[in-house]
């Protein structure tokens, strides 16, 4: 068994059996062993592990002791490995050399979520995978590179003279014409723009409201399920805030017409804690059978 220390953990690799069932047991005592474990100090079972397997929520800096037994179709255990130990540590307290094809000064380092790309002087440009074995690639460009950052979907690499480069998967790079003759000195990503994810639309303002037809009510849908989630309007609607009230200009009406401005703010239980914007609403009533008219201001 090997014991390999990592960050409040360490993993353990073994020739596992087809089949079998294996138990890791540690704890910080080197006489650790099958019949003692459940009485040492800091002891730790992890049960159907497999090779290869970590224990974690160990202390950084203390020496842990470890052991693995198994067994087939839930059977008696056989006998314990031996013991092996390894003491978590801090990540990045250790470092190995990784294996460079080719030479530069290199300045500027950016990755993504499968490739790390590194670049510096007289354009010289390395990628990896895993971030030992190192290769060489074409940037396209012979000129210092000085930052590198990936955000978009792209590498970008920055330099002197104006120098751009990108990429979309940290092979092929295309050279970008900024039309500067500066010495770029940063480059940043975002993933967000205005707040929003990436490749999101940006809210549209409804700034001219239709009028609204007699009886017509803001519609709301209902929530998926029981509680009380946040109501929304229906087809996520943009509504401006505060938008103007319709105008009522003076005019004749028959004696016994309700007209009633509604504002969706004063109405009883109108949900509005998931809105950031209000509406406002108006309905006309039905018409009263008296035909004496009055003036409406």
């Amino acid at each position: 068994m090997v014991a390999t220390a990592g960050d409040q953990r360490v993993e353990l690799s073994w020739n596992a059996e087809v089949g079998a069932d294996y138990w890791a047991f540690a704890s910080t005592d080197p006489t650790l062993s099958l019949n003692n474990w459940t009485t040492q100090p800091n002891a730790k079972v992890v049960r159907n592990i497999r090779s290869p397997g970590a224990v974690t929520g160990l202390t950084n800096g203390i020496t842990y002791y470890f052991i693995v037994n198994g067994r087939n179709r839930a059977g008696a255990g056989g006998d314990a490995s031996l013991v092996m130990s390894a003491t978590p540590r801090s990540a990045g307290d250790v470092w190995t050399a990784g294996t460079l094809t080719g030479s530069g000064n290199l300045r500027a380092v950016a990755a993504n979520d499968t490739r790390l790309a590194v670049a510096g002087a007289g354009g010289s440009l390395f990628t990896s995978t895993d971030a030992s074995t190192w290769s060489a690639v074409v940037s396209g460009s012979t000129k210092n590179f000085n930052a590198a950052t990936f955000g978009g979907g792209y590498f970008v690499l920055a330099g002197n003279a104006g120098a751009i480069t990108r990429s979309s998967d940290g092979i092929t790079w295309t050279v970008q014409n900024a039309n500067l003759t500066a010495d770029l000195l940063d480059v940043s990503g975002s993933v967000k723009r205005d707040g929003r994810r990436r490749n999101e639309a940006a809210a549209q303002i409804v700034e001219d409201l239709p009028l609204v037809k007699s009886g017509q009510r803001v519609r709301f849908r209902g929530p998926a399920g029981r509680g009380h989630a946040p109501l929304q309007p229906i087809d996520d609607l943009p509504v401006a805030a505060n938008p103007p009230v319709l105008p009522m200009p003076p005019r004749d009406v028959t004696a016994g017409e309700n007209i009633q401005q509604l504002d969706i703010r004063c109405q009883t239980d109108a949900h509005m804690a998931a809105l950031e914007q209000i509406m406002t609403e108006q309905m006309r009533l039905g018409k009263s059978f008296r035909k004496q008219t009055m003036k409406s201001p």
